[in-house]
Order: structure tokens, then sequence, then C-alpha cells
């Protein structure tokens, strides 16, 4: 399934600028979104998928599933009644000649979610994943795999769809009176996505990631020097994953997890040994600079499963940070709480000596930890008593007896520093192990791969933000089903938005010289950017705008009704920012996707590439 681009079409601003309207239509960022789907042949996937429908039907299932990510990307407005967000003229620009606003009904809509959701679709997004990669030119170096969850309203007692279920789960939102369903997603070092799929809502991280595994191993041939590595965190971090990896040859970086003894030993040893490496700072996310963290490592080969691994200490400043101020906040709540629970126990009575002791030793090893460094002292007190053998009215004659009974006092004296500096080193590292060959990534280079983790979970943001849905659209399986591939799409429409105009700013002049235009020198021009930073709807200047800034810049972007020759033709109001109009430039697009049909000769992104090679 391909397209070709033999030629292009100039941009000629004059050409698309009217003085006089009829109509005024706010597109904001609707054709570009739009144009990207065509560019990545989503409803062509999508209709060849489904495979032949009654050609009766006016508008298939891919442009309807087009239409739903248009809606979602355009501020996640209720996909209930979408047909109320496309105007006409809407309809004709980004979804076809003869399609209207009632088109895109509920029942419609809902019946192409359906159709979807009974369908195994992740080898067709995946499919569509690599198209866009390939034609983007974007590379796997390493993939970063993660899920998420959604929580839904209702009983859904209907059986489950294969490996898809909404079901029960141990919810990241902590609502575990609701049922939920689970996303997976890979995506390589720049976020793209690379697969993804929806999940049953009781699917385990452990389970998941050793199947997604499998996939990247078919999808990427070769050896521990060549396939892309995959990091994982610490659900990965089990004996059946790490011998998968040795046996499908796939490197791998993952963060080994608590309960593995080897983890506390080789924090502490490298302590001991003092044999950090300085890594200095490793900012990867671009937010995150200004509390960068200072990170030390310390390596070495241990035995993991039917292999050896490296195994990687990292020390990090800002976690240590985190660990100070959260023994601040804990210190003394974790005293009161001691000492109410010492004030119980020193009300029970014990027959002996040596019950009295070991019961306090218990309590000690239960609320002394760690996280908990108090020096304390155990107190025990004898007491004596005399009491009548018999119940009621004592006489002169009536028996007594002596009765002897233990109490036990733990009394906190104050902080183990000792005990305290032990916790905070050991808090203050995570262990990573890889099989990654030291000839292709040194340690410090295994960090840094390991810290593009927040790309995936950036990612997720997306995926969680409320979508607001009627009853009806969610009262069968099959259309969560389908909903949760319209969001993956979504984001993987969001995302080539942003991997484009990231790529041209860092391109800069080159791609400013290589823009075919005609004459500008009589337009209005207003820098979209400068140098390499683009110049916010707020007045900011970003180097690597978010889909939300692009939003917000575009999102007054409109397009005028005219009469030409007496037909009703679109063009952009005389006055509309050059700014507005060069964003769209650097998004890779002629900005007359915004007055006609999308065709691909206003594709401009292979002809930037291509005068950039040459």
């Amino acid at each position: 399934m391909s397209r070709e681009y033999d030629d292009y079409e100039d941009i000629d601003y004059e050409e698309m600028v009217a003085e006089e309207y009829v109509e005024v239509n706010h597109l904001g960022m609707k054709p570009v979104i739009s144009a990207m789907c065509d560019v990545l042949l989503i409803p062509e996937f999508i209709d060849q998928f489904i495979g032949p429908v009654d050609p009766r039907v006016k508008i298939s299932i891919g442009v309807l599933i087009k239409a739903m990510i248009i809606n979602v990307l355009m501020g996640r407005t209720p996909l209930v009644h979408v047909e109320n967000t496309f105007s006409t003229f809407e309809c004709e620009i980004l979804l076809g000649e003869g399609i209207n606003p009632s088109d895109l009904n509920d029942d419609r809509l809902g019946d192409a979610l359906e159709k979807l959701g009974v369908l195994d679709y992740h080898k067709l997004y995946s499919q569509i994943c690599m198209r866009a990669m390939d034609i983007h030119n974007a590379k796997a170096q390493g993939i970063h795999v993660d899920t998420t969850n959604i929580s839904l309203h209702g009983s859904y007692i209907d059986p489950a769809l294969g490996n898809f279920d909404v079901t029960f789960g141990d919810p990241k939102s902590g609502r575990k009176d609701l049922k939920q369903a689970n996303i997976g997603l890979f995506v390589q070092q720049n976020g793209l996505p690379i697969g993804g799929t929806a999940l049953a809502g009781n699917t385990s991280d452990v389970i998941w990631f050793r199947e997604a595994m499998e996939e990247i191993s078919e999808t990427f041939k070769g050896d521990l020097n060549t396939r892309p590595i995959g990091i994982y965190d610490a659900a990965g971090s089990n004996t059946a994953m790490f011998d998968k990896v040795v046996n499908l040859e796939m490197p791998s970086i993952i963060r080994l997890s608590d309960r593995f003894k080897i983890t506390c030993e080789h924090i502490n040893k490298s302590w001991e040994q003092d044999n950090w490496k300085e890594v200095g700072t490793c900012v990867c996310n671009p937010d995150s600079k200004k509390n960068a963290s200072i990170y030390k490592i310390s390596s070495f080969d241990v035995p993991l499963g039917i292999s050896n691994w490296r195994l990687i200490v990292v020390y990090s400043s800002e976690l240590e940070k985190l660990k100070i101020a959260s023994a601040k906040r804990n210190i003394s709540k974790n005293k009161i709480k001691i000492e109410k629970l010492s004030a119980k126990l020193s009300k029970i009575k014990f027959v002996s000596l040596e019950d009295a002791e070991a019961s306090g030793q218990i309590f000690a090893a239960k609320n002394f930890t760690q996280s908990k460094p108090f020096k304390w002292e155990m107190k025990t007190e004898k007491i004596v008593k005399e009491k009548y053998l018999k119940k009621g009215k004592p006489t002169e004659t009536s028996e007594k007896i002596t009765i002897i009974e233990y109490h036990v006092n733990i009394i906190i004296l104050g902080v183990d520093n000792d005990i305290y500096e032990k916790w905070l080193r050991e808090e203050s590292c995570f262990v990573l192990v890889t099989n990654v060959p030291k000839e292709r990534l040194k340690d410090e280079d295994i960090l840094k791969e390991y810290k593009e983790q927040w790309v995936v979970e950036d990612k997720f943001k997306f995926l969680k933000k409320p979508v607001v849905l009627g009853p009806i659209w969610l009262q069968k399986k099959e259309r969560v089903n389908g909903l949760i591939f319209v969001l993956l799409l979504s984001v993987l429409v969001s995302l080539y938005v942003c991997y484009r105009i990231d790529t041209s700013l860092k391109d800069g002049d080159a791609l400013k010289e290589a823009t075919p235009t005609t004459e500008e020198k009589d337009s209005p021009k207003i820098k979209s950017q400068v140098g390499k930073r683009v110049l916010t709807s707020d007045g900011r200047l970003v180097e690597r705008p978010t889909y939300k800034t692009i939003f917000g810049v575009l999102s007054s972007l409109k397009v005028l009704g005219t009469f030409q020759d007496k037909k009703l033709v679109r063009k952009f109001g005389y006055g509309t920012p050059m700014r507005l109009l060069k964003m769209v430039e650097l998004i890779g697009f002629n900005p007359a996707i915004y007055i006609k049909r999308f065709s691909p000769k206003m594709d401009l992104w292979k002809y930037y590439k291509k005068h950039l090679v040459e």
C-alpha cells in the first residue's frame, strides 16, 4: 500500500487570501490531523483490514474512525453526537465530498467501533506504526514497554473477546470498585509508537511484558548487537523474563526489583567498596531540566536465570532528596504511631518474664525497621498481687493466692543515625540489569537508555485523560475495545505531528530554504520561530513544542467562504498571521489543506527530506 509523490504544489499565499466572505469556519488543528491520517493511510489500512462491506454504504469504517480521531484530538470532546463537531464544509474538506455531518451519527460510529472491537487489531496497529516510521525514516534504537488502565462504569457480563476483557483488576487510579481495561504500548526512543493493544483488565504486566518481547523479536531480526534494546520497569524483573530474554537473544535493560536479594546486596557492596563512577546529569525529559539529577554508577557481573548479566547500581541525587523529604515527613508520624502501639502492648499481662521479653522483641522487629530508624529500649515490670481464691464476700478464713504478672514497655529514644544513613543509601539507589554487550553500550549509556522510559509514561498521560462517553457507546465490550484502538491511533497521529515539527526545528534553515513557495514578499509576515524555537500562543518560546502547544497556536486559524465566479470557494482571511501558516509548513504540509481536499502533493515532508539529503 503506497502513494507516489511525483511533484508538489507550490505554496501561493496570495491565491489563498480572500478580502470578502460570506461564512467563517474555525478549523484549528482539524486539517492537520486529517492530513496526517491520510499520510499514514489510516482509513485505507482499516478498510482493508475490515474487508468487503455493503457497497451501498456511503461512508467507510476507515473514514468513520478518522472522524473519531479528529474528534478526540480536538480537545477530547464527548464522543457522543460527533456530528455536532463538524460543519458541512469541514466534512467535505476533511472526510470527502458528499459526506454530511448527519452521516456521523452515534449509531453509525458505534457500529464501526463494534466491527473493529471483535477483531484482533494489534497487528494492524503495528503495521500502521511501522509504515509511519518508514516514511519518516525514524529508527528504533530503544523500545520502551509499559501498560496503563482505564476504569469504566458498567457491569460488562458478556464473555471475553479473546485476550480482551473488561473486568476487575489492580487499577492505578485506586478505583477497585470499577471494572477496567488495560492498554499495552511500546514506543521507540523518541516516543513514536511501534505497537500497542487493548488488554484484559486483570492482565499482569509480568505476563504481557514477555508477550510484548516475543512480538518485538518477530518484528526486528538480528542479535544482541543489532536489535533495538527493550527497556522494562520492575514488572519485567522475574526469572522467566530473564530466561526468555536469553532464549530470544533480545538485548534488554530491566529495572531489578527489590524482591531480589542481590539488589540490596550490591547496593551495599557499592557503598562499601566506594567504586562509584561519576556520570553527572542525564537529562532526557526536557521538562525536568531544572531539577536534573546527578548520577553515579557501579557495575558488577552477576548470574541471573540461565545466563550472566551486567548489574548496574545507580545513585540519584534527586532520589536522595525525595527520600530525605519523605523521612522528615514520616519520622514524627511513625514515632507517634509506634508510641500508641507500645502503650497498648504495655497493658497486656504476661505470665512469665520470658513471654514478656519475647513479645517485646517481636514488637521491636516489626516496628523498628530501616524506614523507621529509632533507637529504643525495652523495660519489663513485675507486679505481684494478692487475691482471694474464691469469688464472693471474703471471710476471715478465706484463702488468698499470690499472682505475678509481667508487663513490657517499649521506649523510643530517638533516631538511630547509623540505621538512617544505611536506609538512605539504599533508598537513593536503584539497580538495572542488562544483557547488552559492553562493546555496544557502556554502563553510563545503559542508564541514559533507561531514563528515556519517561517517553512511554508521557504518552500514557494522553490516554489517561478523561473521555466523556454515553451509555450507548459503552454498553458492549466490543465498543470499548474499538475505542481503545481509536485512542491508540490518536496517540500515533499526535506524536507524528510533534515529531515533524521537532525535526523541522532541528534542521533549521535548511528546511526554510527548501520550502517550495512562490511570491511572498507582499504578504504580512510574522515569524513563527526564532532560531530553533517556536512562538506559542501565549508568547513563550519553546524548543520542543508539545501537541498542546501546537494545538494552541493553530486554534485561531480560520477559513472564509467567498464567492468566485458564482461558486463558493474557501480562502484564508486577509491579514491571517503568517506565523500560523508557517507552523503548518513546519509540520510538513501545504497550508492549502485548509481550503481544499488533501492530496499527496500537499505533503511536503518527502520534499524537505530529499532537499536535506541532497
